[in-house]
């Protein structure tokens, strides 16, 4: 059964754009929307509240008769002064409200989150060649908008040194958690590892993503067990059908991730420069006895017209970057995808 979480405003289009929103982002909850506070207390007293977020201006005495395990106070201007509960700023990002409610609710529940789960294991797409990382990681993140189109659940993770995330991930980006977060809540072994990945994960395009390390320094140690302890617990979850690695040297597990991929995609070399690049990458695979990752691998060959109409990873799909991603896909005929 899936746990409730509450929004009391009454501001309707506030409370309606925040329901739809948290309907699409949180699917392990049921998303409930009250304009009184008496209906919300007699509806929790069917099934208490996981969590339930209450306008400032709507609180009065009577919340305490809400039944639920943890209350927030949407702050509007303060004047309220309700010292019981704590508060969250209403008017912020979407993703930065959940990121500190479902932080602060995985301090106190001893459940993890009842998510969706995929019929099969994720499959992982993996994005490397040794050349043209910005060029990779936008048809990465293309491939990922043209799965979520056929309604897949797809989570997006990228490995590189410099990415430029406030361009490339707009509005969406919060850099105050990203997968270096992620690999430590792995490593502590919480048990509400779903929670901490709810609350740090972000979304663009109907795609899961983990912002990118803001420093590269910090991947650098991550050694490929720890690499390998991440894939399986994401796996574990099952709440992804498909997993896209847009990998580069930094990671330690480079080689172990294209070995244990379902596909590898790798952009084509096209100066003499890169073309030597990408003889050495094939001799390295040869010397090390994985000459099959270079025969699972597709060869992507994009026009730098098509990059240059790329700006940021909001919509490919309806770019000529997107379409030539949906045709790579469509040539697999009945595998899955």
């Amino acid at each position: 059964m899936k746990k409730r979480l509450a929004i009391c405003d009454r501001d309707e289009r506030y409370r309606q754009s925040m329901q739809s929103y948290l309907m699409k982002r949180l699917t392990g909850f049921e998303i409930l929307a009250f304009t009184s506070l008496y209906e919300a207390a007699e509806y929790s007293k069917k099934q208490a509240f996981a969590i339930c977020l209450i306008s400032e201006s709507f609180y009065e005495k009577g919340l305490a008769n809400i039944q639920a395990l943890q209350v927030f106070i949407l702050k509007e201007d303060g004047k309220a002064d309700i010292a019981e509960y704590p508060y969250l700023e209403k008017y912020q990002s979407m993703e930065t409200l959940i990121h500190e409610f479902l932080n602060e609710y995985a301090e106190h529940s001893l459940m993890d989150i009842p998510i969706y789960r995929c019929a099969r294991a994720a499959r992982v797409h993996t994005f490397y060649s040794p050349v043209a990382s910005q060029e990779q990681t936008k048809a990465a993140f293309a491939l990922g908008q043209v799965l979520s189109e056929k309604n897949h659940k797809v989570l997006y993770l990228n490995l590189h040194a410099f990415v430029g995330c406030r361009e490339l991930f707009m509005e969406t980006f919060d850099s105050r958690a990203d997968i270096t977060d992620l690999l430590y809540v792995v490593g502590r072994k919480e048990p509400n590892f779903s929670y901490r990945i709810q609350s740090i994960k972000q979304r663009l395009g109907g795609v899961d993503y983990f912002a990118p390390a803001e420093d590269c320094m910090d991947l650098l140690p991550v050694t490929q067990a720890e690499w390998q302890t991440l894939m399986e617990r994401l796996q574990e979850m099952g709440e992804y059908t498909d997993i896209i690695l847009d990998l580069s040297e930094i990671c330690q597990g480079l080689y172990y991730f294209l070995q244990n991929s379902d596909c590898i995609y790798s952009i084509c070399a096209r100066t003499r420069e890169e073309q030597l690049a990408m003889e050495q990458y094939k001799v390295v695979m040869e010397k090390r006895e994985i000459s099959f990752v270079l025969k699972k691998t597709k060869w992507i060959e994009l026009s730098q017209e098509w990059l240059g109409r790329v700006g940021n990873l909001e919509q490919l799909t309806m770019t000529p970057l997107g379409e030539y991603m949906k045709g790579l896909i469509e040539k697999d005929g009945n595998r899955p995808i």
